[in-house]
């Protein structure tokens, strides 16, 4: 939640890669507040991977399923 506040609304982001991240970190935060699994699943790819506490999640279901849980 440390992202919160990075969105840079209105402000075009086009080959600006620092602003595009800002705007998926504030995208990524607001769906993980709201608990919303759809918005939060649109980060992740298929084959991602995310390992937390030591421990790998492996593919888009399982990462979503863990942070909403």
């Amino acid at each position: 939640i440390a992202l919160a506040g990075l969105g840079l609304p209105g402000i075009a982001t086009a080959g600006d890669p620092v602003a595009e991240l800002r705007l998926a970190a504030a995208a990524y935060v607001e769906a993980f507040q709201k608990g919303d699994a759809a918005g939060i699943a649109d980060q992740w790819t298929e084959r991602a991977t995310l390992i937390e506490g030591g421990e790998a999640l492996e593919g888009r279901d399982a990462i979503t399923t863990a942070l909403v849980a």
